[in-house]
C-alpha cells in the first residue's frame, strides 16, 4: 500500500531568467521577499560543466521560488525549450486583491 503522505508540498520552483538584476526589481510588485542570492560554477561532468549560475531564492509565505540566470553558457540554445531557456513551463501564484495588484503592475 502506498502512503498518501509521501509528498507533503512543493519545496520550490525556479524560473530561468535572462537578467537576474532586472527580474529581482519586479519582485516588489509581487510581495516576494529575497532571502538569499548566490553565484556558483558547475563542476560536475556533463553539458553544463563550467557554466556559472547566478541565483536568488525568494519566499512568498511558506513557498519558495528561485530565479536563475545562466552565465557563460556552455550549451547553445536549441529550438526546444530546456532548463537553460528563459521562462518556465508552469508557475501559479495565489494572490489576494487581484484587482488592486493589477492597477499597480
Amino acid at each position: 500500500m502506498i502512503d498518501k503522505k509521501v509528498v507533503s508540498g512543493i519545496n520550490h520552483s525556479y524560473i530561468t531568467v535572462k537578467n537576474l538584476k532586472k527580474s529581482l526589481s519586479f519582485i516588489k510588485y509581487l510581495g516576494l521577499k529575497k532571502v538569499n542570492e548566490f553565484v556558483l560554477t558547475i563542476d560536475a561532468e556533463g553539458s553544463l560543466k563550467g557554466t556559472t549560475i547566478k541565483a536568488a531564492c525568494l519566499h512568498a509565505g511558506d513557498n519558495s521560488l528561485e530565479f536563475i540566470e545562466y552565465q557563460n553558457r556552455t550549451v547553445e540554445k536549441s529550438n526546444d525549450l530546456n532548463s537553460l531557456d528563459v521562462g518556465s513551463q508552469h508557475v501559479v501564484f495565489s494572490v489576494e486583491g487581484v484587482k488592486e495588484r493589477k492597477e499597480v503592475i
